[in-house]
């Protein structure tokens, strides 16, 4: 059953291992000019001294060199920035932020092109999640040579691919009406969803999640197998998480399996009568801050991604409905979890979830 596709899938995981290996360039961060670089030396005299000590101190340390930039340039599509940015400058005065609001593709399609006619980035930081931003690593547009821990960073949020920041962890489950359904009466696992009392009343996204990601702890004929059957329950398509939401929460359907927790939260604040259970296997969407090579504030772009690790975390979390947390409230205890944590993760879960599209479009094979 589609062994082409698997092929492919297994033969891009094993390629894509070499390609992260390249990319990551190494466990030690090179030398550079600025001062968490120069943390990096061990220089008698210099934040890399405190660093090792007081992360606390070298932070500060990179920080004071910010002011001298004095602005810091954030491509992101926050849905509410201001109180974040405002944050940092009440934190950080005379850093001031010029933000850049768009989708994160776009973002890298911007800077590939400035890339490619030989020019430096515009921007400081950028985010996305690693699928979105494993271009920008090919052409090693990340900046490697950073020492996050130094700065206090905790080694869990720091990737392998790319040496970028994670800056929050949207979990994934099955949201329901709260005023149609209670939650120990849906299923308790993903296979509980193939049961035909739930025929065309499953919401699902066209692009493949959270099957996609499933894949990971599943695999690709399990996950292929379940599509089919959950495509032959006649389930309605809908693309996009929130979107999907709301068609649950308009009693188009019982469930959405394109819950997601943070988009949850921001709904049930506007008074959506909507909840989020989590199954056997709880998916996650990771977001993560990518300092530019050759950035024009490196400095601020250092300060403003290890404060929002660290501090800046509340408000951020607050202000979006994102949190940056492994263990959701209400998990099982003995749930699985299953997250995209390196290009070769990514890859895998790019290939399959186009496969999943064309089994929910009705093209495939």
């Amino acid at each position: 059953m589609r062994q082409p596709v698997l092929k492919r899938w297994l033969a891009l995981i094993g390629a894509t291992v070499l390609t992260v290996g390249a990319c990551s360039g190494g466990a030690s961060p090179s030398p550079t000019s600025t001062p968490t670089a120069a943390a990096s030396t061990g220089a008698a005299g210099s934040p890399a001294a405190s660093a090792a000590a007081d992360p606390a101190a070298a932070r500060a340390a990179v920080c004071e060199a910010a002011k001298a930039e004095g602005k810091l340039v954030y491509w992101s599509n926050f849905a509410n920035p201001d109180p974040i940015f405002a944050a940092f400058s009440a934190t950080y005065p005379g850093i001031t932020v010029e933000p850049l609001a768009n989708h994160p593709d776009d973002f890298v399609q911007a800077l590939l092109t400035e890339l490619a006619v030989g020019r430096k980035p515009s921007a400081d930081i950028m985010y996305g999640e690693l699928n979105v931003l494993g271009p920008v690593f090919e052409v090693k547009g990340s900046d490697e040579s950073i020492d996050w821990r130094a700065l206090g960073v905790p080694d869990d949020l720091i990737s392998k691919s790319g040496n970028v920041v994670r800056l929050y962890r949207i979990a994934g489950g099955i949201v329901y009406n709260t005023n149609k359904h209670k939650p120990e009466e849906l299923p308790a696992t993903w296979a509980g969803l193939l049961d035909k009392k739930y025929d065309s009343q499953i919401v699902v996204d066209p692009r493949g999640r959270p099957f996609d990601q499933l894949s990971l702890v599943w695999g690709y004929e399990k996950t292929v197998w379940y599509v089919e059957q959950l495509q032959a329950l006649k389930p309605i398509v809908i693309r996009g998480g929130t979107a999907g939401m709301l068609a649950v929460a308009s009693e188009q359907a019982a469930v959405t399996t394109g819950g997601r927790s943070a988009e949850t939260f921001e709904q049930q604040s506007k008074g959506a009568p909507l909840a989020i259970k989590y199954l056997d296997i709880i998916t996650s969407l990771d977001t993560y801050n990518m300092v530019l090579k050759d950035a024009p504030h490196p400095n601020a772009a250092q300060c403003m991604v290890s404060w929002l690790a660290a501090e800046g975390q509340k408000i951020h979390d607050e202000s979006e409905f994102k949190s940056n947390t492994d263990v959701p409230t209400g998990a099982p205890a003995d749930a699985q979890y299953s997250s995209v944590k390196d290009r070769a993760d990514a890859y895998a879960v790019e290939l399959v979830g186009k496969e999943i599209g064309e089994i929910f479009s009705g093209t495939g094979n």
